[in-house]
């Protein structure tokens, strides 16, 4: 899986070089990409503050969104760019997030919070 400066990402068949999905929905670059231990979610972090979890048909599960989004409920995403997302080793509900705005986030699926901001 791969993360684009286009606003998307995509899942590669490695033997072929073929695209197997195309994952749309950010509106600005795609700057980061991870696979849930069990290989059958990707999460995605972008320069438009959004987190993206995604099945891997690249069908959008769900779209975190920043603080003061219109509608926004818990959790939220970060105030500025989010620049690394990757899964816990043991949990496809648990996730970790980094940001431009200096913050690190623990978000639960399972729950449907952030449970920690991690802030120097």
């Amino acid at each position: 899986v791969s993360a684009s400066w286009d606003r998307t990402c995509r899942l590669w068949d490695i033997d072929t070089g073929a695209t197997k999905a195309k994952f749309r929905g950010h509106t600005s670059d795609v700057i980061a990409v991870a696979f849930s231990p069990d290989n059958r979610k990707i999460i995605t972090g972008s320069r438009d503050k959004t987190i993206k979890l995604w099945n891997t048909l690249g069908d959008c599960r769900l779209t975190i969104a920043p603080p003061g989004s219109r509608g926004v409920v818990q959790p939220v995403s970060h105030d500025s760019w989010v620049s690394a997302v990757t899964f816990t080793e043991v949990s496809a509900t648990k996730f970790v997030t980094a940001g431009h705005d200096d913050d690190v986030k623990v978000f639960d699926l399972a729950a449907f919070e952030s449970s920690k901001t991690l802030t120097p």
